[in-house]
């Protein structure tokens, strides 16, 4: 009261202290952060052997919450699940979606590697979906039904692992430069990823022209953008999906940034699902060889998701030989080689190459990038046309 009938007087030294109490007031709700709502999309697909390899989710979704500390009032985690081998348009929970035979262990697994983390976010739903690109489309429609409008999506897949030590903004900066305008996707980096000036509002977030599946957070008007009065969502199902949203981007131009690290290399090591059976199978890579006994360890329960995880950042965070992205998809092609010379010749197919090398249907590691398909091709046809 006695400030207030200072402020009232029309004195010199009372009209200072309103314009000083008006300034601070000004200042504190110019620089309050607003608490941020996440959803957190976790895209998987069935991989080789994946009743096996159902650890790396929990590497997945811990390093996430690790680098990202967030109450659990404020994250959704919503599971998009491959339910079944033919695709579908439709996205459906997966309580009223039919799982197929071949489906049925993977997603029993999946389940039960999540229910770990039951308490740890608002919610957990899962649907069944056929891409990527359908999970980022249904995730448009479903947030503002949520209450999300002003919150942030984050898109997971099941295969990548954060490293925390590398992040240098956290959610609420991030959601403050979204709130801003600045930005309204940012990009995990990888260790490759271009990156140019700095945002007005974030030092630490640099522009760039690049569009990813790669983990990423967005607004919800990024994901509106890239759905709404577009053909990608009737296109999700296209294997160049990534690069469809990363051309309209351009075209639009989206305001998106890469989250720089803290030292130069990488913020994200992937595990490489796909490929991971193979991986421990033959001792490749850096949790089968250089943190082979810490994997086994956890593997064993005798240590923490947290520990293995700061053991993959210590190890990859400067992203050496084996922590590159496409590091185990080139192991498997010098792995596969021999094979395929030894079989040339025979009229021998590289899918029954490939099983031999893995006792595993051939179709899951066909899928994605293959490096040496087209050459594995063309050698063993070649030398099958000389041998005729």
């Amino acid at each position: 009261m006695r400030v207030v009938s200072r402020c009232a007087c029309k004195q010199a030294n009372a009209r200072s202290i309103c314009l000083l109490v008006a300034a601070l007031l000004y200042s504190l709700l110019a620089t309050h952060k607003v608490n941020p709502n996440v959803y957190v999309a976790l895209v998987s697909n069935k991989v080789p052997q994946f009743g096996n390899v159902s650890w790396m989710i929990t590497l997945a979704v811990r390093s996430f919450l690790i680098s990202f500390p967030i109450s659990s009032d404020n994250v959704r985690l919503a599971v998009y699940v491959e339910c079944a081998e033919q695709t579908s348009d439709a996205t459906r929970s997966l309580d009223r979606s039919a799982v197929s035979a071949s489906r049925t262990d993977y997603v029993l697994a999946l389940k039960e590697s999540l229910q770990q983390f039951t308490s740890e976010f608002r919610s957990i739903d899962y649907y069944c979906t056929s891409s990527l690109g359908q999970a980022v489309c249904h995730a448009r429609m479903v947030m503002p039904t949520l209450g999300l409008k002003g919150g942030m999506f984050f898109l997971l897949e099941h295969d990548w692992v954060l490293m925390p030590s590398q992040m240098t903004a956290s959610l609420t900066e991030i959601h403050s430069a979204m709130r801003s305008g600045s930005v309204e996707y940012v990009l995990l980096q990888r260790g490759d990823r271009k990156a140019y000036s700095r945002t007005q509002n974030n030092p630490n977030l640099r522009e760039t022209d690049m569009y990813s599946n790669n983990p990423f957070f967005s607004s919800l008007g990024f994901l509106a953008r890239v759905t709404d009065n577009t053909h990608l969502c009737s296109q999700a199902h296209d294997p160049k999906w990534e690069r469809l949203v990363e051309a309209h981007c351009k075209l639009q131009r989206c305001k998106t940034a890469v989250l720089q690290t803290k030292k130069k290399g990488a913020a994200i090591y992937h595990v490489d699902g796909r490929y991971l059976s193979t991986a421990s199978k033959y001792g490749l890579g850096p949790l089968f060889n250089a943190l082979n006994e810490k994997t086994k360890n956890f593997q064993l329960g005798q240590l923490s998701a947290t520990e293995l995880i700061t053991a993959i950042d210590l190890e990859c965070r400067t992203l050496n030989h084996e922590c590159d992205p496409y590091f185990h998809r080139r192991a498997f092609s010098t792995l596969l080689r021999p094979l395929v010379e030894e079989m040339a010749g025979t009229g021998t197919t590289l899918e029954q190459v490939i099983e031999r090398l893995t006792g595993e249907a051939a179709g899951q590691f066909l899928q994605g990038k293959f490096v040496k398909r087209d050459e594995f091709d063309h050698l063993l046809r070649k030398k099958f046309m000389q041998v005729t």
